[in-house]
């Protein structure tokens, strides 16, 4: 806790906006109050529901836990803007309400800050949970973790080349999101650079990991999960990028898609324009999702990342893409080339300098360049390392609710 005047700052803000998550929240919620760490403050913004989420939060009596409310209802991009905003932590992270922080967050969080003094942006590795109701896409998938006792440097622009290029997952960026904390002083200097303004994209995760990633040299990676990342039928993603595809879609789900694209426009909050809404639908591949928020940081214009090979880039990546869904999914193929067609031709690429990218690029992923030379500083490679901790599980059992996967990785974690 520090004092400044007669404002009091807390070490970390740990910000949980929901929206008609009842069934997910109070274990994220939990999932915090269970520590003894005090010097946190925990920002849960109700996004106007419909459920008893409020009533059920006035029942937790626990002095770090403040309930907020958006004076109107708000897109998820606006929601995140407006909690962060309120944040007062030396460090900040944003966890969803289906997701939740592990038994060891504190202590690593403690450790890695004092270790990496001058750091502003912190990752960590994923630890997957799959709640009950996510069968049909994830198939048997419950719960995945691995821990390995290691934290490095990385380079924030080689990082975010890698992804553009294909060899890296925006999962890998430092996020302001469940897996990353971000120093407040760096997301008040990304908000000044943006007109006042911290998030321009549907997508607030993949988003701030692009601004953070230009915004800094490097970032610490730790190897081992703190945070649950918890997939749900409620999840943004998994309504926005997979049930579009199916055809027996229930009407409750087809409500959240329409809600979530109708407030995002009503906050001017859209896609870039260089991207495509059916191809991102359609080819949802990480370097897609990556050029579209990076295309619309206000601040790009200064930066070489402007430039036209960027899109040539991307765009003869996208094309080998769809060229894989061809064999599986004709139908899907021939829908996702269309658009694709369209796309080039509005955008003005010329297909001669496009087969040419598609060749680099190929090269490039063969020879694994950009793989072999992953940025870290000081870092050994991987094949050396030994994984100290794994669980992996397709058996429900006792899994039942993200605080059921917290008790069972604790066992492994003593």
């Amino acid at each position: 806790m520090h004092i400044k005047g007669f404002l009091i700052f807390m070490k970390i803000t740990i910000v949980i906006p929901t929206r008609n998550g009842e069934k997910y929240v109070m274990h994220a919620i939990q999932s915090v109050l269970s520590h003894d760490y005090q010097d946190c403050e925990v920002l849960v913004s109700v996004n106007h529901s419909d459920d008893d989420t409020l009533l059920e939060l006035k029942k937790i009596n626990d002095k770090r836990l403040k309930i907020l409310s958006p004076p109107s209802l708000l897109s998820m991009s606006a929601h995140f803007e407006w909690c962060i905003a309120q944040a007062t932590g030396e460090w900040v992270t944003v966890l969803g309400d289906d997701d939740a922080i592990m038994p060891n967050f504190f202590s690593e969080f403690q450790r890695l800050t004092a270790k990496w003094p001058k750091a502003e942006a912190i990752r960590f590795v994923r630890a997957l949970y799959y709640w009950p109701g996510c069968e049909a896409v994830y198939k048997e998938s419950i719960l995945s973790f691995m821990a390995i006792d290691y934290d490095y440097a990385v380079n924030s622009r080689i990082e975010l080349a890698r992804c553009l290029l294909g060899v890296s997952g925006y999962a890998n960026l430092p996020q302001l999101y469940t897996t990353g904390i971000i120093k407040r002083i760096l997301i008040e200097r990304i908000r000044n650079k943006s007109g006042g303004r911290l998030i321009h994209e549907l997508s607030p995760d993949i988003y701030s990991g692009v601004t953070v990633a230009l915004e800094t040299t490097n970032f610490i990676v730790s190897e081992t999960p703190v945070f649950w990342v918890g997939t749900s039928v409620k999840s943004n993603g998994y309504i926005v990028l997979t049930l579009p595809k199916k055809s027996d879609l229930e009407n409750e789900q087809l409500s959240r898609e329409k809600e979530f694209f109708f407030l995002s426009s009503r906050d001017d909050i859209t896609y870039s324009d260089c991207v495509d809404r059916e191809l991102l639908v359609d080819v949802p591949v990480s370097e897609y999702l990556v050029y579209s928020s990076l295309k619309k940081v206000p601040f790009l214009e200064k930066t070489s990342w402007k430039n036209r090979w960027l899109d040539y880039l991307v765009y003869a990546g996208l094309k080998m893409s769809i060229d894989e869904i061809g064999a599986d999914n004709p139908g899907l193929h021939h829908k996702a080339q269309s658009a694709y067609d369209r796309q080039i031709k509005r955008l003005g690429l010329a297909s001669f300098f496009l087969t040419i990218n598609r060749v680099c690029l190929m090269l490039l992923r063969k020879i694994f360049i950009f793989s072999l030379l992953p940025g870290k500083v000081g870092r050994k490679a991987r094949r050396y390392m030994y994984c100290e901790k794994t669980m992996v599980t397709k058996d429900r059992g006792e899994l039942l609710t993200i605080s059921d996967a917290n008790i069972a990785v604790s066992r492994l974690l003593r």
